[in-house]
């Protein structure tokens, strides 16, 4: 009698998992997310050349992934570089690793944009940095510029 009562143990054991088991896997179902929906057009081409990636985003690089867009500039330098959309500069870095010379661009659609590698700002954003950079006693330096200061 105790022989046949171990094994109707493990039956009722495993017949009570098995039906826990069902009954979770029937009410547990995944959350559906919303499909993103990207502005199409609405951003322009930030260089008046042709467009040509000179590295690609989410490229494998020695110890990360290439986080960006680098655009080729056919070997020249100093190429004026336009906003893709209205919008008002949120953030200028200056940082001699990374990026270098950077600015944020916030669009009213909620996108920012980042531009960074770059050889100078325009003149206003150059008088407002070396102010700050004054002011804070380091060339390295990172800015929230106040809204709408810097329109673009």
């Amino acid at each position: 009698m105790q022989q046949l009562l171990i094994p109707m143990q493990r039956l009722y054991k495993r017949l009570i998992g098995y039906t826990l088991f069902v009954f979770i896997s029937s009410t547990v179902y995944t959350q559906e997310l919303p499909v993103p929906v990207y502005p199409k057009g609405y951003f322009g081409y930030p260089l008046g050349i042709p467009i040509k990636l000179n590295a690609n985003f989410g490229e494998m690089r020695p110890n990360h992934f290439h986080m960006g867009l680098d655009l080729f500039t056919q070997r020249k330098t100093n190429l004026p570089v336009y906003a893709p959309a209205d919008g008002y500069i949120a953030r200028i870095k200056i940082d001699p690793n990374g990026f270098g010379r950077a600015l944020y661009i916030n669009h009213p659609n909620g996108y920012t944009t980042l531009y960074a590698h770059m050889n100078s700002f325009t003149p206003e954003i150059e008088a407002y940095l070396v102010e700050q950079q004054y002011a804070n006693e380091k060339w390295k330096i990172e800015v929230q510029a106040p809204v709408n200061k810097f329109k673009v």
